[in-house]
C-alpha cells in the first residue's frame, strides 16, 4: 500500500501524526472555535499535559455517586469513600465534598464493596453492581458503631434512572449469554430496545432506531469505534456477523446520548465492554450445532415440492482468564469460530432448448459462439433439469403478462418447430426454484491483559485477530460465477485510567485496527473464460418468480465485482472528570482517522448487458426501448484515501438539588475534507452545467482531473449543544421524569466517495445503447464499442479531445456518466429530543412512558437527472441535453431532510427469583426525502435500490415525490425479551436432577409491514436514452386503491398493471410519492432452553437448544414492484432476519425455524 506524502506532523496526546494537511486543518479548526470555549479547552489540554494522565469514556465504564450522612441525617464532608473491586481487589479512594457528595467516575463494570470512614465514624460495607453506562446512586450512612456485615445494595434492582438523561438499556453478562442471539452476533443486544426496528430487507444496517438511518449507528468496544468507516456499519468478519459473544461482559445501548462525549453518529450507540481476568481462574467452553434435520423447510421450497437444502453450522467459543500476579496483573483470552455450509434458493428462468435453437438461427453469425457459450452454461446448470416450461398465469413459475415467458420477444413472431410462434403457442423460458450452496469459515482470537499499577492507576491492553473466507455470492447457474472474500483483520488497543486526586479522574484510549475485504471470483481468469461478461436479469420475460427475484436468464460475473478495500483506522480518546461541589465537569476529545485503499473502481470491469427479451432474441441493442451495455474501465485500480474526524467537548452535570440533576454541554466536531494521496478525485469544473458548453468543448476544460479532495470546502466546525434533565418526583427514585434535546451529526461512509473517484478520466463509465450482443473480440458488438471508446478517451482526454472529436474518430463513442457534488459539503445533522416518565411501582416492576423525536437536515440526496433530456419533454425535461459531453450525471446535494415522532410503553421486571422481562410497544411515524442517509449504494432494502427511490425523483423539486414515509417507517412494533433462571430446588437428588436447574429465555418481535415503492423501470431508459440515472414512480389510475400488500400476494398479486397507467404511456415522474405501499408484517420468536446438568462450586455443565423462529412463522419479503416487468405484485421470497447461524448479508436468508443445539462448560 502506498504511503501518504508527509512533511510535517501534528502532536496528539504525545504521538506525532504525520500529514501536513491534517496539521493545517487541525489548527484551522481550533482557530474557529468560539472564544468562550477556549478557556475550557485550555483547562482540558492543560490537564492532558499532567504526567501519567491517560483516559477512557463512559462508553467503557460506569460510575458511582451518592451522599454520605451521619445517623442524624447531617451531611459529612471530607469523608473517605473506599471502593474495592471484588474480582481484583483494586481499590479506589475518593473524598466527599462540602455537600457531602462523592463521585467515582469511569469505573470498570464490576461488583464493588463500598465503605466510608470519617472522624471516628464508619459505614457498613455495601456491595453494589456497576454496569456499563450506568451511574447508581448509593447513599451511605456512618455511625460510631457500624455493623461489619456486608450488605447487598438494592441498586442492582433499581429500574429507574435518576442520573442520566439519555435512554440507556444495559444488558448484563447473564443476559448476553442466555438470550438467543442468531449467529452469536453481539449487535443483537439492540433488537429489543424501544424505538429500534429490525431490518428484514437484506441490505445495509441490521436495524434503525427512532427513524434514523441504519448507517447512523455507532459501535463502541471498550471505548473505541469498532466500526467500518467505509460503510458506517458494525465491524465484522467474513460471516458479516460481529462475533465475540464469549468475550463480552456487558453491553449498553444508548439512544439520545445527550452526554457530549458521544459523537460521530446520530443513531444508537452500542457500548460493549470485554471480560477481564480476576484473582480467580474462570472461563467457558461452548459449542453450538445446526444441521439440515434441525431446520424447517423454506416455505417456497415446500410449495414447489422441493426438500430442504443442505445446511450445516458449527460454532464454538473457548475462553478463560485469571491472575498472572495476584491483585496486580490479570489476563483473559477468547477463541471463537463459525463454520457453515450456506444454503441458498431463489427463482430462476432459463431459455428453453427450442428457443435456443431458434435464436442461434436468428442472431448475427459472428455472435453465434457467444450465444452457444451462454446456452451451454444454462443447459449444464444443476437447476436446469428441474425447470418447467413457463405457462400463462399468476403462479411463481408462470407468466402474468400472457406471453409464456417471452416478454417483448413475443411480438417478434418467431416461429417454433410446430408451426406456431414463441409467446403464443410455445414458451421461451423454463423456470425453477433454484438451489445452491457455499461455505464460510471464520475464527477469531482475542486477549486482554489488565494491570493494577497502583490504587490510582489502572491499565489494560487488548489484541484481536480475525481470519475468514466469505461466500459473498452464490450463483444458481454455475459455481464459476460464485464470488468469495478472504477477510483477515487485526485490532489493538490501550486503555489507561488515572486518579489524579480524590475528585479528578482521567482516562485515555489509543486503538488501531486493520482489515482487508477483497471481493471477487476465486479464479478471475477461469470465470471470464467460462463467460466474458454479465447478463443481468432480463428486463422482461421469464416467470413471475424469476422476475421478482432477479433471476431471469442471469449469467456471468455480477457487475458488483471486482471490488473491496484495505482499511487502517486509529483513534485517540481522552476524558477528564472533575467533581467540584454539586458539579461534575467533563472535558475531552476524540480523534479518529481512517486510511483506505479502495478497489471499487474495478467494479463492472467485465461489463453488463441489460436487455429486453426482444433485443436478446435479435442479438442487437435497440436504443429506443432501453436495452444497454454498461461497463467501467480504468487504468488506476486503487484509490488511497484518508479521512479524519476531531471532536472536542465540555460538559457540566449539575446536581441542583437532591431530586434534580441538569446536564449541559457542547461539542465541536471537525470532519476533514477527504484526501486522496494519489490524486484520484476528478471533479467538474465550476457549476454544472457550464454556460455555452457544446460537444466541441474539450474535456480538459470541463473536468478538473487528478485532484486531492472531492469538495472545494467542508464545514469548518459542527457545533452540537445538548441539554438534559432528571427529576426525581417522589425523592425515592420510584418516579422519575427525564428528557432533553441536542444536536448530533453523522459521519458519511467513505464508500460514498466512489462516485468522485469513478469519474473521467480515472474511470470511463460507458453506457452503450447500440451494437450487437456479443464479446469484445467481435467487431460491432456493444462490448467492443465500449472498449474502443475507452481507448480513445485514454489517448485523447489530456490532449484536448472533445466529445465531437472522439465521435469522429470512434463512431461508436459513448459519452460517459459523471458525478458532481456541492462546492461546500455538509455533514448530515439531527436535532433530537425526548421525554420519559418512569415509575417503579414495586421492588421488581416498572413502567416507562416515553416520547422520542428528531428532525434532520443537510442530509444527502442524489439528483440523477441534472443532465437528462427527452425529445418528447418527458416529465418537463429539456429537449436538449444540458451538457452533451456526458451521459447521465449524478449530483450529490445536502438538500434532504427527515422527521420522526414515536411514543412507547415499556414494562420492566427484575426479581430475586431469576426472572427478567422487558416488553415494549412503540407507535411511530418516520418521514424523509431519502432513507439510510441517502447513500444510493447502501439501501436499507432492495426495493429502494431497484426503484431508485432514494434518488431525487422530480429533478426540480426534492419534496414533490420524495418526501414521504421512510424505508423504516414502522407504525406498530412490539418487542419482548425475558430470561428465567428457574429457582426450583428439590430435596430428592433424582427429582432435583430432572426438574431443577432449567433456564428459559426468549426474544419476540412483531411489527407492521415495511413501506415500498411501485415504480416504472422502463420509463427513464426509454424516454431519456439513459441520461436519467434516477427513478420514475408510477401514475395511479385510482389514487384510493388499497395500499397494503400482505402475505396473500404469494398466491395472488396484490396489484396489477391495470391499477396504473401503462409503463409505455406514462409522461411524468409519477403522481404519488415514493413508498406508497406497505408489505407484509414481520413476526419472529426466538427461544432458548438449557439445563444445568452438573453444578459443583465453580464448575457448571449445561446443555440446551436455541430455536430461532420457533413457531416457523413464514415472513414474506416485499413483492415485485416494477410495472414494466412480469411478476408485478407477487411475493417470491422469504424475509429473513439480519443475522443467523448462517451469517448475514450473503444470501444467507434462513427464514424458517432453525434449531441449534449446544453444550456449555463454565468454570
Amino acid at each position: 500500500m502506498e504511503q501518504a506524502h508527509t512533511s510535517q506532523a501534528v502532536l496528539i496526546s504525545g504521538i506525532r501524526v504525520p500529514d501536513s494537511t491534517l496539521a493545517n486543518e487541525v489548527m484551522e479548526f481550533i482557530s474557529t472555535l468560539p472564544q468562550r470555549f477556549l478557556l475550557a479547552l485550555g483547562l482540558l489540554f492543560a490537564a492532558l499535559l499532567l504526567p501519567g494522565v491517560l483516559q477512557a469514556q463512559n462508553a467503557v465504564t460506569g460510575a458511582l455517586t451518592g451522599v454520605v450522612q451521619d445517623s442524624s441525617g447531617a451531611i459529612v464532608p471530607g469523608a473517605n469513600v473506599k471502593i474495592v473491586d471484588t474480582a481484583t481487589n483494586a481499590t479506589i479512594n475518593v473524598t466527599t465534598n462540602d455537600a457531602g457528595r462523592y463521585s467515582a467516575p469511569l469505573l470498570k463494570p464490576s461488583r464493588y464493596e463500598v465503605s466510608v470512614t470519617a472522624n471516628g465514624l464508619s459505614s457498613s460495607p455495601t456491595i453494589v453492581t456497576v454496569l456499563v453506562g450506568q451511574v447508581p446512586n448509593l447513599d451511605l450512612t456512618v455511625s460510631p458503631t457500624a455493623d461489619t456485615t456486608v450488605n447487598v445494595s438494592s441498586q442492582q434492582a433499581q429500574l429507574t434512572d435518576t442520573q442520566s438523561p439519555a435512554s440507556i438499556t444495559t444488558l448484563t453478562e447473564a443476559q448476553i449469554q442466555n438470550l438467543p442471539a442468531p449467529g452469536g452476533d453481539i449487535t443483537t443486544v439492540a433488537y429489543s430496545v424501544p424505538g429500534v426496528v429490525l431490518n428484514s430487507g437484506g441490505a445495509y444496517g441490521n436495524f434503525s432506531s427512532d427513524g434514523l438511518p441504519g448507517t447512523s449507528n455507532l459501535f463502541v468496544l471498550n471505548g473505541y469505534d469498532d466500526e467500518d468507516p467505509f460503510l458506517n456499519l458494525n465491524n465484522s468478519g467474513s460471516s458479516n456477523l460481529t462475533l465475540g459473544q464469549g468475550e463480552v461482559s456487558e453491553a449498553a445501548v444508548v439512544q439520545n446520548g445527550y452526554s457530549v462525549q458521544y459523537g460521530r453518529a446520530a443513531g444508537v450507540i452500542i457500548n460493549w465492554t470485554t471480560k477481564s481476568g480476576s484473582n480467580q481462574f474462570h472461563g467457558a467452553a461452548d459449542y453450538w450445532y445446526n444441521g439440515t434435520i434441525l431446520n424447517a423447510n423454506d416455505w417456497f421450497r415446500n410449495q414447489a415440492g422441493v426438500g430442504r437444502s443442505k445446511a450445516v453450522s458449527n460454532q464454538w467459543a473457548l475462553n478463560g482468564g485469571g491472575p498472572i500476579i495476584k491483585d496486580k496483573l490479570f489476563v483473559f483470552a477468547d477463541y471463537e469460530g463459525l463454520h457453515y455450509v450456506l444454503p441458498s434458493s431463489g427463482y430462476v428462468a432459463f431459455p428453453t432448448q427450442a428457443f435456443e435453437q431458434a435464436l442461434l438461427a436468428r442472431v448475427p453469425a459472428a455472435n453465434v459462439p457467444f450465444y452457444q457459450q451462454a446456452f451451454g452454461l444454462y443447459n449444464a446448470s444443476p437447476n436446469y433439469a428441474q425447470a418447467t416450461p413457463v405457462t400463462n398465469g399468476t403462479g411463481l413459475l408462470q407468466d402474468s403478462t400472457g406471453t409464456m415467458g417471452c416478454g417483448s420477444a413475443a411480438a417478434l413472431g418467431i416461429s417454433d418447430s410446430s408451426g406456431g410462434t414463441f409467446g403464443t403457442t410455445s414458451p421461451c423460458t423454463a423456470a425453477a426454484l433454484g438451489t445452491a450452496s457455499n461455505q464460510n469459515q471464520e475464527w477469531l482470537f482475542t486477549t486482554r491483559v489488565d494491570w493494577a499499577i497502583s490504587d490510582k492507576n489502572r491499565l489494560f491492553g487488548r489484541y484481536k485477530m480475525d481470519r475468514g473466507s466469505q461466500p459473498t455470492y452464490t450463483n444458481f447457474v454455475s459455481p464459476y460465477f460464485n464470488t468469495v472474500s478472504k477477510q483477515p483483520g487485526y485490532e489493538g488497543q490501550l486503555n489507561d485510567t488515572y486518579l489524579i486526586s480524590p475528585n479528578i479522574t482521567n482516562q485515555f484510549i489509543f486503538a488501531a485496527n486493520w482489515y482487508t475485504a477483497y471481493f471477487g471470483p476465486a479464479n478471475t481468469n477461469a470465470t471470464l473464460a467460462a463467460f466474458p461478461t454479465y447478463l443481468s436479469s432480463m428486463l422482461d420475460g421469464g416467470s413471475n418468480g424469476s422476475a421478482s427475484y432477479g433471476g431471469n436468464l442471469v449469467l456471468g460475473l455480477p457487475n458488483n465485482y471486482i471490488d473491496g478495500r484495505n482499511v487502517t483506522q486509529y483513534q485517540f480518546v481522552d476524558d477528564l472528570s472533575v467533581l467540584k461541589g454539586n458539579h461534575t465537569l467533563r472535558f475531552g476529545y476524540n480523534f479518529r482517522r481512517a486510511d483506505i485503499s479502495d478497489y471499487d473502481s474495478q467494479q463492472n470491469f467485465a461489463g453488463t448487458y441489460s436487455l429486453y427479451m426482444s433485443d436478446f432474441a435479435n442479438g442487437a441493442l435497440n436504443p429506443t426501448d432501453g436495452s444497454e451495455f454498461t461497463q467501467s474501465l480504468t487504468n488506476q485500480k486503487t484509490a488511497h484515501l484518508a479521512l479524519y474526524n476531531l471532536g472536542v467537548y465540555a460538559q457540566d452535570e449539575w446536581q441542583v438539588r437532591p431530586r434534580l440533576k441538569l446536564t449541559a454541554g457542547i461539542r465541536f466536531d471537525r470532519t476533514g475534507n477527504p484526501l486522496c494521496t494519489n490524486n484520484c478525485f476528478s471533479l467538474y469544473n465550476g457549476t454544472f452545467p457550464q454556460a455555452g458548453v457544446t460537444t466541441l468543448t474539450p474535456y480538459n476544460m470541463l473536468v478538473n482531473a487528478y485532484q486531492p479532495h472531492p469538495f472545494t470546502s467542508v464545514q469548518k466546525i459542527n457545533p452540537q449543544g445538548r441539554f438534559g434533565f432528571n427529576y426525581d418526583v417522589t425523592g425515592d427514585g420510584h418516579t422519575v421524569v427525564r428528557g432533553g434535546f441536542g444536536m448530533f451529526t453523522d459521519l458519511y461512509p467513505a464508500g460514498f466517495l466512489d462516485g468522485f473517484i469513478d469519474n473521467l478520466p480515472n474511470v470511463y463509465n460507458a453506457t452503450i445503447v447500440s451494437g450487437n450482443v456479443g464479446s469484445a473480440q467481435v467487431p460491432g458488438t456493444a462490448m467492443a464499442n465500449s472498449l474502443a471508446s475507452f481507448n480513445g478517451v485514454e489517448a485523447g482526454i489530456n490532449n484536448g479531445a472533445s466529445s465531437s472529436s472522439l465521435t469522429n474518430t470512434i463512431p461508436s463513442y459513448a459519452p460517459p456518466t459523471f458525478t458532481v457534488g456541492p462546492h461546500e459539503f455538509k455533514n448530515p445533522t439531527y436535532l433530537e429530543f425526548n421525554l420519559q416518565v418512569q415509575h417503579q411501582f414495586s421492588k421488581s416492576d416498572a413502567i416507562i412512558l416515553a416520547y422520542a423525536g428528531n428532525t434532520g437536515y443537510n442530509e444527502i440526496i442524489t439528483n440523477g437527472a441534472v443532465n437528462a433530456y427527452s425529445s418528447t419533454g418527458f416529465g418537463g425535461l429539456p429537449t436538449a441535453q444540458p451538457d452533451p459531453n456526458f451521459a447521465g450525471v449524478n449530483s450529490f446535494t445536502n438538500a434532504a431532510h427527515s422527521n420522526y415522532h414515536g411514543g412507547s410503553v415499556t414494562y420492566k421486571h427484575i426479581d430475586e427469583k431469576g426472572l427478567t422481562i422487558d416488553a415494549t410497544y412503540t407507535y411511530s411515524k418516520a418521514m424523509d426525502d431519502a432513507s439510510n442517509g441517502g447513500i444510493t449504494n447502501e439501501p436499507y432494502n432492495y426495493n429502494s435500490y431497484y426503484a431508485h427511490s432514494n434518488f431525487q425523483i422530480d429533478p426540480y423539486n426534492v419534496g414533490h415525490l420524495n418526501y414521504s414515509v421512510s424505508d423504516y417507517d414502522i407504525r406498530n412494533s412490539f418487542m419482548l425479551d425475558f430470561v428465567y433462571d428457574m429457582p426450583f430446588h428439590f430435596q430428592k437428588a433424582i427429582k432435583n436432577q430432572v426438574l431443577g436447574g432449567w433456564i428459559i429465555s426468549g426474544k419476540s418481535f412483531y411489527r407492521s409491514g415495511q413501506p415500498f415503492t411501485v415504480y416504472n423501470g422502463a420509463a427513464a431508459p426509454a424516454n431519456t436514452g439513459g441520461t436519467d440515472l434516477g427513478g420514475v414512480l408510477v401514475d395511479f389510475v385510482n389514487p384510493h386503491m388499497n395500499r397494503h400488500c400482505g402475505a396473500g400476494a404469494v398466491m395472488t398479486p396484490c396489484f396489477t398493471t391495470s391499477d396504473f397507467v401503462a409503463y409505455n404511456a406514462q409522461t411524468d415522474f409519477g403522481n404519488a410519492a415514493r413508498n406508497q405501499f406497505n408489505g407484509p408484517h414481520y413476526a419472529d420468536t426466538d427461544l432458548a432452553l438449557m439445563k444445568k446438568l452438573y453444578h459443583r462450586e465453580a464448575l457448571n455443565l449445561q446443555v440446551g437448544a436455541n430455536a430461532f423462529n420457533v413457531f416457523n412463522h413464514p415472513n414474506f419479503a416485499l413483492p415485485a414492484a416494477n410495472i414494466a416487468s412480469n411478476g408485478l405484485g407477487t411475493i417470491s421470497s422469504i424475509a429473513a432476519p439480519p443475522t443467523s447461524p448462517y451469517g448475514s448479508f450473503q444470501g444467507a436468508g434462513v427464514g424458517g425455524r432453525v434449531v441449534q443445539v449446544f453444550g456449555k462448560v463454565n468454570f
